[in-house]
């Protein structure tokens, strides 16, 4: 049971490593007087963690480094800030940002009393080859943080993730395929100012959905999941699974990581 729930949360990790399941105390979430990179230490904690765990592991876990606002450069054509394209293991990362004041209008530098929410887009395209496994991976991420100005951060963002993998066997060539998305749905993050020890998400979602075809079933269309986490501002996590065959319901501690389902 365990080892299945933390398959199913790793399809999520990649909305989790943002802020949910994180209490630094050095990131004041609603701090008026709050920088930009405290702001990007909020909204994107981990940068792109595309945390994929495959049949036969060429991405077990992928960190893709986190956004630096002061390497990124405005563009007047887009009216954002675009960063430098990297290149990490065969992969191509691109990133860019945002700022928007309270009316959604793009601005061209941060300013603590006018900046009222922040947008950020993400990508991950190339290969990767480990051993005799091969995998191609194309991931995007878009998230929003607003409330900058209210003192009520406000988290909301989708990421997609497609992975196909192959893996020279004794068998042959054995392709694999995964499509994750994982939605956060008005996360609402933790008041630093409150003096709490451990601050955890007031409410919000997490649904992640992902389809996944193995070569060991190639009849089955397609293996589905679909996992939501509720939020309710304690360290207690609601977990719902729904693989298509059942349906079972978990809380998480995230101060321990235990896991209990009924």
């Amino acid at each position: 049971m365990l080892n299945r729930v933390c398959r199913a949360l790793s399809a999520g990790a990649l909305a989790l490593a943002a802020s949910a399941c994180g209490s630094d105390s050095s990131v004041a979430p609603n701090d008026h007087g709050a920088d930009l990179n405290q702001i990007f230490a909020e909204l994107w904690t981990s940068g792109l963690t595309a945390s994929v765990s495959t049949p036969r592991g060429v991405l077990s876990s992928f960190t893709v480094p986190a956004f630096v606002p002061s390497n990124c450069s405005y563009a007047a054509a887009s009216k954002s800030f675009e960063c430098p394209t990297q290149s990490l293991s065969g992969l191509s990362i691109t990133q860019s940002y945002t700022l928007l004041d309270v009316n959604g209008a793009p601005q061209s530098a941060f300013d603590p009393a006018t900046t009222a929410s922040v947008h950020t887009n993400s990508s991950v395209k190339g290969a990767l080859a480990i051993g005799t496994s091969h995998a191609a991976m194309d991931a995007q991420d878009s998230r929003t943080l607003s409330g900058l100005l209210t003192g009520v951060h406000t988290l909301n963002g989708t990421s997609t993730s497609k992975l196909s993998e192959t893996s020279a066997d004794s068998a042959g060539a054995q392709p694999y395929t995964s499509t994750t998305t994982s939605t956060i749905e008005n996360l609402v993050l933790p008041d630093a100012a409150s003096g709490n020890a451990h601050q955890w998400p007031v409410s919000g979602t997490i649904t992640t959905e992902s389809t996944s075809t193995l070569p060991e079933l190639p009849d089955l269309p397609g293996f589905k999941t679909r996992t939501v986490m509720t939020f309710n501002g304690t360290s207690t996590v609601s977990i719902t699974m729904d693989d298509g065959f059942s349906i079972e319901h978990c809380t998480m501690d995230l101060a321990t990581g235990t896991v209990a389902c009924t």
